[in-house]
């Protein structure tokens, strides 16, 4: 019952994580790729694709948290974007995975003025 409950609980959190995430994105379809670069930084990965390029941001931390009557649980919170740009240097779609912990301060940094 308890792994179940974890379960639900997994899915929850990552149905949650999307919408934060995929809010401050789609409003970059169609932005120069310097203007989300200014925010975020420079990448940590780009890789070539024909008629393009791929910038990729990524970003993982540890910790351990306790739950009561349950022990110690590590947390893993994780983050990646990948933005795909065209030969114009306009972003054409996105890609991201991760957690609400771990996608938060990109979050934060796109939806900055």
């Amino acid at each position: 019952m308890k792994k179940l409950a974890m379960l639900g609980l997994a899915f929850l959190v990552i149905g949650c994580a999307a919408q934060p995430i995929k809010a401050a994105l789609d409003p970059t379809i169609g932005q120069d790729i310097r203007v989300v670069v200014a925010k975020l930084g420079y990448p940590n990965e780009i890789r070539k694709k024909s008629g393009g390029l791929i910038y990729v941001w990524g970003a993982r931390s540890t910790f351990t948290f306790l739950m009561p009557a349950e022990g110690t649980t590590p947390g893993n919170p994780a983050c990646t974007i990948e933005i795909t740009v065209g030969a114009d240097n306009r972003i054409k779609s996105y890609q991201f995975s991760g957690d609400q912990g771990g996608c938060e301060p990109y979050v934060r940094a796109l939806s900055s003025k």
